[in-house]
């Protein structure tokens, strides 16, 4: 016989929630088959079988919090005699559950509050001096799992970071024009060549000229990262999540899309590894299509030191040549840790992120697939 013990997902993961079994008991399983679908402090992702044989005995139900490590199912060969699960020396009790696991069996109806209660909550009760009653007016969503992730990462980032905005605007009125004509070039290719994607490449080329803006303080020393792994962030119902595009100082454009294309994909399908969703340096969010085109104040992602916010590109009069134009504004704001991050580095990271998006042919000019576009810097308005 042998035992299926929880992966450890990530360095950070160590309580793993096994949300829904795959396979059932009795059913063959092969060594590498996602056998249960598991959720940790950051992704959903799949318990995989480290032996094939014969699934003999779940050991953790449903919805149960696992620590890594801790034995979750039994496996036996295709021909080996099942065991007496009496006499045998079994790993049926996981850790922290032995005083608990007679309580949480036997569940009782409350007839008074209409709320279903186990005995280890009865005792908590009577320990805290909790009140389970509801009202009926009110919803109550338990914080688990990711959210409860993001829940504390923000608390921490509001508590521990000397935060300051900045807020500014680029007019990309020539990139949006840029991006039309690459139209064809895109339909070849299957890729989108989106705003984000030229965003995410203008700031990895800012931030290896501001390293700075690219570090992490841990209280003590600050540590500059020579690598530019940049977080997109993503939100949905109940979810925000940071996936990461690695190493974006070796990629082009193409290439970047084709990344975030992916990791769209794997948002929407909820099928994120955990190296997709860690290690990033500098992030990036867009709430553009989620409310007016008016610049945020986000939370700086922890541990990094400077996050860039994104809204939706709008139209504006500017002052162009004396006279007033329309022209196509992306309102953006960045936030920094004031602790390690002064004022002029800001004041020059806005400049030269707003010079990539205002000039976006210096973005093409080492893109050997894409093809080169004049320089029509005479429609760049001045702010």
């Amino acid at each position: 016989m042998k035992t299926i013990h929880m992966h450890k997902y990530g360095y950070e993961a160590d309580e793993v929630i096994l949300t829904k079994w795959l396979k059932k008991e009795g059913e063959s399983i092969r060594e590498g088959e996602a056998i249960a679908e598991v959720e940790t402090i950051k992704v959903a992702a799949v318990l995989e079988a480290t032996t094939s044989g014969i699934l003999y005995k779940i050991l953790v139900s449903e919805g149960t919090t696992v620590l890594a490590g801790e034995p979750v199912a039994l496996v036996i060969d295709q021909d080996e005699q099942p065991p007496d699960m009496v006499n045998s020396e079994i790993p049926l009790e996981r850790k922290g559950e032995k005083e608990m696991s007679k309580e949480v069996e036997e569940v009782k109806m409350t007839a008074e509050t209409n709320v279903f209660t186990t005995r280890a909550e009865e005792a908590a009760t009577e320990r805290h001096s909790l009140d389970l009653k509801k009202s009926p007016n009110e919803t109550i969503i338990p914080l688990t799992g990711s959210r409860k992730t993001m829940a504390e990462q923000m608390g921490y980032s509001a508590r521990t970071y000397a935060s300051v905005t900045s807020f500014f605007d680029a007019d990309v009125t020539q990139l949006l024009q840029i991006r039309k004509k690459l139209k064809p070039l895109e339909e070849e290719k299957k890729v989108r060549l989106t705003l984000t994607v030229f965003l995410v490449k203008a700031v990895s080329k800012v931030l290896q000229e501001i390293p700075i803006l690219n570090s992490t303080f841990d209280g003590e020393k600050i540590i500059i990262k020579n690598y530019y792994n940049i977080g997109i962030a993503m939100s949905g119902e109940n979810r925000l999540i940071v996936p990461v595009i690695n190493h974006v100082e070796k990629k082009g454009l193409l290439e970047i899309a084709r990344n975030l294309a992916e990791l769209t994909e794997k948002f929407q399908t909820n099928t994120f590894s955990v190296n997709d969703v860690t290690g990033s340096t500098f992030t990036i969010t867009n709430i553009g299509m989620t409310g007016p085109s008016t610049a945020s104040a986000p939370l700086i992602n922890p541990p990094e030191s400077a996050i860039l916010s994104v809204q939706s590109v709008c139209k504006k009069p500017v002052v162009q040549n004396d006279e007033i134009v329309i022209r196509q504004i992306m309102p953006l704001s960045m936030t920094f840790d004031h602790r390690i991050i002064f004022p002029r580095d800001i004041a020059e990271f806005r400049k030269k992120l707003k010079e990539l998006l205002e000039k976006p042919q210096l973005l093409l000019s080492n893109e050997d697939a894409i093809p080169r576009f004049g320089d029509d810097s005479r429609n760049v308005g001045n702010q």
